[in-house]
């Protein structure tokens, strides 16, 4: 766009789109590098996998696995903090994954 032909009154408005562009930017990495977006959809993903417990009728346990799984863990992570064995992690995400799959076929 060749922005000399534009009339003073649209380069104004560019200049000041620009600028409240700008300003967005600015706050969005102050976000980022407080981590504030990173918490809120941590949070947002514990809130989902509490959703989707209820939803699919998973234990207690099947729901803390599948929490951890929704916000990234790995399995030997979800080992660790559960403090159980990765086979253990496996069989209940087996578990999550036929209820899920149940809950699918008779909806």
């Amino acid at each position: 766009m060749n922005f000399e032909r534009l009339d003073e009154q649209s380069r104004q408005e560019i200049s000041r789109l620009l600028q409240q562009f700008a300003e967005v930017l600015i706050t969005l990495k102050k976000l980022l590098e407080d981590g504030v977006v990173l918490q809120e959809c941590r949070r947002i993903l514990a809130e989902v996998a509490l959703w989707e417990a209820q939803r699919y009728g998973l234990t207690v346990r099947q729901a803390e696995v599948w929490r951890l799984r929704r916000l990234g863990y790995q399995y030997e992570q979800i080992a660790a903090e559960l403090v159980v064995t990765v086979s253990t992690v496996k069989q209940h995400l087996n578990a999550v994954h036929q209820k899920q799959a149940a809950f699918f076929l008779t909806e």
